[in-house]
This record gives C-alpha cells, sequence and structure tokens, in this order.
C-alpha cells in the first residue's frame, strides 16, 4: 500500500479542506455527518467522547489517550470508532504557517447495518468461541487512496444542489470499503446482532443515556443477556476501561462540560451528574483533569 503522506491524493484533499475552510475554525458541511477543523494553534488538552465515526488527520499530528491506551498519529491516518469512547486528545505543532486540518465523518449506523447484510457471506462476522481477543472499540487505521478518493468527493459535494441525492451513494462505497478493509473486524463486530460487540455497544448506549442513575454491573450484563463475569470480560477488552471506571468518566466529562459550557458552579454540576458527595466529586474530578472543579469554573 502507498505511503497516505505521499500520496497526491491527500494533497488534493488538503487543499479542498483549505479552500472550504481557509481560516481556524470548524465547519459543518453540507453532509450532514461531515465536519472540518483547521486549527492555527493547540488548544491543549482536551477531553471529549468521541461518537462512532472516523476522524482523519489531513495535516498536521495529534496525540490521544483513549481508555487506558495512547496513542500518536497523523496525516494519512484516522481514527475509526465504533462506540462512545471516553478520549483525551493534544494537538502538536499546529501554526497559521502549516495548520493542523481534519475531518470527521460521524457513522449512519442504519446504512452501515444495509451495507453489512449486502455483504458476501464471506465477511460475516463471529465470535470465536473461548476467544480473549475481542476488537477494540477504537483502532488507527492508514486511510488508503480509495477512501481518499471518496472524502475527496464528499467535500466537493460540498454546495452542490444535488448534494442529498448523491451523498449517500458515496457514504455506502466509503462503509463498504471500512467494512471490507483492514482492521475492519471491529465495525462488522458492532453492526452483528449477537455479537459480545454488540451487546457492549447496547450496554454502553445505556449508560449514555443513564449516566446520573447508579451503576449496577449485574443488572446491566443481564439487559444484554450477558453474565457479569463475562460482561465484565468483554466490556474491558472492547473499551480498555472497566464499566465502574466508564461510567465515572461519563460523570465526569459531563460535568466538566457543564462548567464550561453551561456556566454550572462546582456544586450544582456535581449534583447535576449524579454525585451524592461533593468531596468524593472533587477527589474524583482532580485525579482525572488534575486539578480541583472549582478551579476550572474559575478559569472558564
Amino acid at each position: 500500500m502507498e505511503d497516505p503522506h505521499n500520496s497526491p491524493l491527500l494533497e488534493q484533499l488538503k487543499n479542498q479542506v483549505l479552500k472550504l475552510l481557509p481560516q481556524h475554525g470548524r465547519l459543518n458541511t453540507d453532509i450532514e455527518l461531515l465536519h472540518l477543523s483547521h486549527l492555527d494553534h493547540s488548544e491543549g488538552t482536551q477531553h471529549c467522547f468521541y461518537s462512532p465515526g472516523i476522524a482523519m488527520i489531513v495535516q498536521g499530528e495529534k496525540k490521544a489517550l483513549l481508555g487506558h491506551e495512547s496513542c500518536q498519529y497523523s496525516a494519512g491516518f484516522g481514527m475509526v470508532a465504533g462506540m462512545d469512547m471516553p478520549s483525551a486528545f493534544e494537538i502538536i505543532g499546529a501554526s497559521k504557517e502549516k495548520p493542523f486540518l481534519s475531518l470527521m465523518l460521524n457513522f449512519d449506523g442504519a446504512l452501515i447495518s444495509e451495507c453489512l447484510q449486502q455483504l458476501p457471506p464471506a465477511y460475516a462476522y463471529t465470535d470465536s468461541p473461548g476467544s480473549r481477543q475481542d476488537p477494540k472499540c477504537v483502532q488507527i487505521i492508514k486511510i488508503d487512496d480509495e477512501l481518499l478518493s471518496l472524502f475527496l468527493r464528499l467535500l466537493k459535494l460540498h454546495g452542490d444542489p444535488q448534494v442529498k441525492l448523491l451523498a449517500p451513494l458515496t457514504l455506502k462505497e466509503l462503509y463498504i470499503r471500512l467494512l471490507t478493509g483492514e482492521n475492519s473486524a471491529v465495525l462488522r463486530s458492532i453492526y452483528t446482532r449477537d455479537s459480545h460487540t454488540y451487546k457492549i455497544a447496547r450496554a454502553i448506549h445505556y449508560l449514555r443515556e443513564h449516566y446520573k442513575e447508579p451503576l449496577d454491573v449485574p443488572a446491566l450484563a443481564g439487559m444484554v443477556f450477558m453474565a457479569p463475569s463475562t460482561f465484565f470480560k468483554h466490556f474491558k477488552n472492547i473499551t480498555t476501561l472497566s464499566p465502574l471506571q466508564y461510567h465515572k468518566r461519563l460523570r465526569l466529562y459531563e460535568a466538566k462540560r457543564l462548567m464550561l459550557s453551561e456556566h454550572y458552579n462546582a456544586q450544582s454540576a456535581c449534583y447535576e451528574v449524579g454525585y451524592e458527595s461533593q468531596q468524593q466529586f472533587s477527589r474524583e474530578y482532580k485525579r482525572m483533569f488534575g486539578q480541583p472543579p472549582r478551579r476550572d469554573v474559575q478559569e472558564s
């Protein structure tokens, strides 16, 4: 496979991003699920939840912490997230002369499921009996020329009056490439009903909707028809986090967002996300983010 750093298509993609977004900022394109970023300086460490999708670097470099695993990747590589995943990241070396450029395509789950059903039987996903190697829910992949060409076609549809007719065709081809290419097991497993990964994805969806409630692992395991010990093992294999660690990050990330974006004070944010003890909230917040919640309130 050609090194993506040397691909002429990557250069064309960079020029197209700069054409659509010539200055520092973010752009929601005419394709509802496709977003662009142009950053001419680092914004420090950012905490977020990656939604299911693919985030590709067009120019620049990024360092990311995904659960308990860290990685660093650059132009021509993309992060594929099969389910909501807590993350921290930092842009490296961005400047006005050489800005960080990226695109984010959130997945259309219904269209991916449709594509998966149309694939030949050879691509059917099955859990290996007794296997401890679940596919990780987030993976870094090299973006080959076929994918680069599809992303370029999508960007060129921005502003096209036929975008709503043409974009789904290109998206379908892109999803098929992702479902049949290298490291495709994670996507196929998530959209294969009753696989371990499918069940963990369902549990995570429930956690995202009910993060304010106390965590009950046996009840959550029963909800997706898994024994608690089996559920715990596969949850940690797939996300690198235990259910308790994932639940805690859900609450703390949301509390941080409330204080920085919605102007909650520390006490209000604490109770809003489900904590009953301000002392516990402050202690766990500081352990996660490096400073107490009141400091973030003061700096917001």
